[in-house]
């Protein structure tokens, strides 16, 4: 009997091992086809984001062909959001970055260009910021080592744990500000919807540009003057620089600093939801010649998307 007993334990003691096993490995297999599932979705929203791209580039080379100046009313400024793609849903906007401060201005090919310092030092001023910024950040910037006034090199940045030195070149991306004496992450926040980094000088589209940028840009304007200016160009963007000096006053000028009514390069912002996965990036793209180019693409948003006035599905159906 007893025998009996000890057979019939060992027979249910290799049923439960047998069961835990076989639940295990069903739910290894579940686990890894949900893996699986996941890693398709991951791959196919990436290629609707890399989709968003090169529609994103169409929609510039054709708003090239159809005029020579550009201005947040356009097309390709309205954005989208939730457009159906592939069974995925698509959002997204270009911001055109020549209506921004380019904090690469300050010292083209390592070169200071004061006029541009001066320009910085009075938008550091209109956004309550210390202008002293401006010096610290053309250090950064500049090929020479010799501190500005109020200025920042490498005895600054070696005295820091652990020490690394100024760069001494242009700057590839805006978070590269955190590595410059007297910027946190409050100033980047503050500065970030004014400023950009691109990888050449450029000049301020002025038909884009922010009232506090213009009032930093010509500041022989008084408010009332800037203030006419901003709104004019708001609803009757101009062609052409005849048009932008007809629009200032007499003996106003933009002391030495390069103004423009088109811009070469826009920063793309997408984010692709498909099935339970999301894939969020941005891109730089350059209009120079025919098709344009990517700069360069990165993942995740600096910034959450913001689009106020999207592009319906008959306004895209239509064409642009």
């Amino acid at each position: 009997m007893k025998q009996r007993g000890v057979a019939l334990l060992a027979i249910l003691l290799v049923v439960a091992i047998v069961t835990v096993l076989a639940v295990g490995i069903a739910h290894s297999n579940m686990v890894r086809l949900g893996l699986t599932e996941r890693r398709q979705e991951s791959a196919q929203a990436w290629h609707i984001w890399q989709a968003g791209v090169e529609w994103s580039r169409d929609i510039l080379r054709q708003d090239a062909r159809r005029n020579s100046y550009d201005y947040p009313g356009e097309f390709w400024a309205r954005g989208i959001r939730d457009y159906p793609a592939e069974d995925g849903k698509l959002s997204g906007i270009m911001i055109e970055q020549q209506g921004l401060f380019n904090l690469n201005n300050l010292a083209p090919h390592g070169q200071t260009s004061e006029p541009d310092v001066a320009v910085f030092r009075r938008l550091l001023t209109r956004l309550g910021l210390d202008p002293a910024l401006a010096d610290t950040l053309t250090d950064w910037l500049d090929s020479d080592h010799v501190a500005r006034p109020g200025g920042s090199e490498d005895a600054t940045y070696i005295a820091i744990q652990p020490p690394y030195r100024a760069a001494n070149r242009a700057m590839n991306h805006l978070t590269e500000l955190y590595w410059v004496k007297g910027y946190d992450a409050a100033i980047v926040d503050r500065l970030r919807p004014y400023v950009t980094v691109l990888p050449a000088p450029t000049p301020i589209n002025v038909n884009s540009a922010s009232k506090v940028l213009l009032e930093a840009l010509l500041p022989d304007l008084d408010g009332s003057q800037t203030d006419r200016l901003w709104n004019t160009l708001q609803t009757e963007p101009c062609a052409d620089m005849i048009c932008v000096q007809r629009l200032l006053p007499s003996g106003v000028s933009s002391n030495g600093v390069a103004m423009a009514v088109a811009s070469q390069y826009f920063l793309l912002r997408l984010s692709v939801t498909y099935g339970a996965t999301r894939a969020d990036g941005e891109a730089l793209l350059a209009r120079v010649g025919g098709m344009p180019s990517v700069v360069w693409r990165a993942r995740g948003l600096s910034q959450r998307l913001d689009i106020k006035n999207p592009l319906g599905q008959a306004e895209l159906t239509g064409g642009v």
